[in-house]
């Protein structure tokens, strides 16, 4: 009676056993799960996108996307908020192509949640302009990449000032670019003990793909 007693109570432990194997939960189940939701988090392909009058504007991931959260508040974002990195290819899509317009690599997305970021539209003359904001929040700036689309055609935008030209830019976290009289205006990042801050004005030369500066001046940070 014993020895039938152990043998039901030894058959019984591995019937259990196996059945954790096979919904791949071990004693370490936390962590087995954390790594479930970062692989399907991985197969979202398609990161932030732009719906223009013709075709679509996308950015899509080129490697396997890396996703965790925070862990802790910081000017980044809040704990919970989801840090998601990749090489990405920008692309226009339209009913007859896809076109690679550019690649960004080694790109951080901080955002509150894992959905597809919808990029902001403004219009300037007949061009379509989109920008791509990867982080959604931050204590001193927010770094964007601006594109413009003429038609069928979609192109990167980048900005000349000071005899530079930069294939992206910083905006204050508590503004966006805006469109004013036909110029691209925000204020500029800001860091502790500024009493001001740069506010632009970029004139915008649709043959060379770029925003021009125009005007630059100084305002206070919440103006």
């Amino acid at each position: 009676m014993i020895k039938l007693i152990i043998s039901l109570t030894i058959s019984l432990l591995l019937l259990t056993s196996y059945e954790y194997s096979e919904r791949g939960i071990t004693q370490e189940g936390n962590a087995d799960i954390g790594i479930n939701e970062q692989l399907q988090a991985t197969s979202v392909s398609s990161r932030a996108f732009g719906n223009a009058k013709v075709g679509k504007l996308e950015v899509v991931s080129r490697s396997e996307e890396k996703i965790h959260t925070l862990g802790a508040p910081s000017c980044d974002g809040l704990e919970d908020d989801y840090s998601i990195t990749a090489n990405y290819d920008v692309l226009f899509k339209t009913g007859t192509h896809d076109l690679k317009i550019q690649e960004l690599n080694n790109i951080e997305v901080i955002q509150p949640n894992k959905e597809t970021i919808e990029m902001e539209k403004l219009i300037l003359g007949e061009t379509e302009l989109f920008y791509f904001m990867p982080r959604y929040t931050d204590c001193h700036g927010l770094e964007f990449y601006l594109y413009g689309i003429d038609g069928d055609k979609a192109y990167p935008i980048t900005f000349a000032l000071n005899h530079r030209s930069l294939d992206k830019f910083h905006v204050s976290p508590i503004d966006r670019p805006n469109i004013i009289e036909d110029r691209l205006v925000f204020r500029g990042g800001y860091g502790a003990g500024m009493d001001t801050v740069s506010k632009y004005y970029f004139r915008f030369d649709q043959k060379k793909h770029q925003m021009i500066l125009e005007k630059e001046l100084q305002v206070r940070p919440g103006l």
